[in-house]
C-alpha cells in the first residue's frame, strides 16, 4: 500500500465513511493487501502475490457486500450508502418535529458543513486534526 493511499484513507476515507456508511476505497485497499500478506505467510510461500490478492479481495468484497440495513459497504456502493443515510436522517428529523423536518435538515447540514469548515479549513482546526 502508498504513502498516498495511507493519506487519503486518513483523511478523505474518513469523509468518505461519514457521508456514505460505506469503507472508503483506501480503506479497502490497505485491507485487502493486509488479507493477502497473512495468507502468503500462512502458506509458506506456496501461495503467489497475485492469487493472495485475488482471493482476498473476493473475501472483504463479499464481507462488506452483505447488507446491513439493507445497505452494501462496499465502496462502490457510495450513492446508495448516502442515499440511505440522508432517508435515514430525514425520517429522523420528521419524527422529531412532525412538519418540520425539512428546517431540521437544513439546519443539521449547515452544522456539520461549519463543523467541517471549521476542522479542516482554518488554521487552529488544522492543528486540532493533526
Amino acid at each position: 500500500m502508498s504513502v498516498l493511499d495511507t493519506v487519503l484513507g486518513d483523511t478523505v476515507g474518513i469523509v468518505w465513511s461519514a457521508a456514505s456508511g460505506t469503507v472508503d476505497p483506501w480503506t479497502k485497499a490497505a485491507l485487502v493487501d493486509n488479507q493477502a500478506d497473512d495468507l502468503v505467510q500462512a502458506s509458506g510461500g506456496a501461495l503467489s502475490s497475485a492469487d493472495a490478492h485475488a482471493e482476498a479481495s473476493a473475501t472483504i468484497t463479499a464481507g462488506l457486500s452483505n447488507m446491513r440495513d439493507g445497505v452494501s459497504a462496499d465502496p462502490s456502493n457510495f450513492w446508495g450508502g448516502l442515499s440511505a443515510g440522508l432517508t435515514k436522517a430525514s425520517n429522523l428529523a420528521k419524527d422529531v418535529l412532525p412538519g418540520k423536518g425539512w428546517i431540521f435538515a437544513v439546519v443539521a447540514l449547515a452544522l456539520v458543513i461549519a463543523v467541517l469548515y471549521v476542522l479542516f479549513l482554518t488554521p487552529a482546526g488544522a492543528r486540532l486534526v493533526s
